[in-house]
């Protein structure tokens, strides 16, 4: 089994059958995150169509300035959804200074929601890693996916005591500090992703789809010194537990 812990499967576009054909054709269980409302309604319809797909409710850092005042909608919304992401903080690629102070009050929202629901969280932790973990101190959460870490590496044991598992992504072929994070991390809190389809794009410059959750997968086996089959067992059972905490079972 195949896992891809974060993936904006609604930015396919036209694209998206070959998308919904790769993850069939290699069983891809597929965590499927959200922008904004809208990100979230399409995300939604794909994954009532294909049970390989989760869908996830949330508002991007990048989004909160447009929402802070409609929380009573997003409740409704949330209702609708098993798990929440991508929330979190950003204070590195928000361009805008000045929208940092909204992104707290939403970020917050979201975690009151998954504590007082039980709901898994899919976080995004861009330059505020240690303001993210002093929110998370003050909750207790169920279940936690750190998304794409990038920041101090002096800060994951405290996520780590906090019951996060780490997502892995393509840029393990290119980053070092993802490769430490890869060979350092407890193969019990061990995921794999590939933020497609933007990740991959954003990256080497070409659409990224399901399929490259393999070239990842295959990667991190060997920064970790592992088969791949032993790799996707552990990678595959993690998944499995981090939804279960948070109230999915696959």
């Amino acid at each position: 089994m195949l896992t891809d812990a974060h993936v904006h499967i609604n930015e396919y576009g036209k694209k998206l059958p070959v998308a919904l054909e790769q993850i069939r054709e290699h069983s891809i269980h597929t965590l499927a995150v959200s922008m904004d409302i809208p990100s979230f309604h399409e995300t939604l319809r794909i994954a009532a169509s294909e049970p390989l797909v989760i869908p996830s409710f949330g508002i991007h850092p990048w989004n909160a300035w447009r929402y802070t005042k409609r929380l009573e909608e997003l409740t409704e919304l949330l209702e609708l959804a098993p798990a929440i992401g991508e929330i979190g903080l950003d204070h590195r690629f928000e361009k805008d200074p000045s929208r940092f102070p909204s992104q707290y009050p939403l970020f917050d929202f979201f975690l009151e929601a998954a504590e007082r629901t039980g709901k898994l969280v899919n976080l995004h932790t861009s330059g505020a890693e240690s303001q993210i973990l002093d929110l998370l101190k003050l909750r207790k959460l169920p279940a936690i996916i750190v998304h794409w870490y990038s920041g101090p590496l002096h800060f994951v044991q405290d996520y780590l005591e906090l019951g996060a598992y780490f997502t892995i992504g393509a840029d393990i072929e290119t980053s070092e500090k993802s490769r430490k994070l890869a060979r350092d991390l407890p193969e019990n809190r061990l995921l794999t992703e590939t933020d497609n389809p933007g990740g991959w794009k954003w990256l080497y410059g070409d659409t990224g789809f399901p399929v490259l959750i393999d070239t990842v997968e295959a990667e991190l086996a060997r920064v970790r010194d592992v088969s791949q089959q032993e790799l996707s067992e552990s990678v595959s059972k993690n998944f499995s537990n981090v939804l279960r905490a948070g109230g999915i079972t696959i």
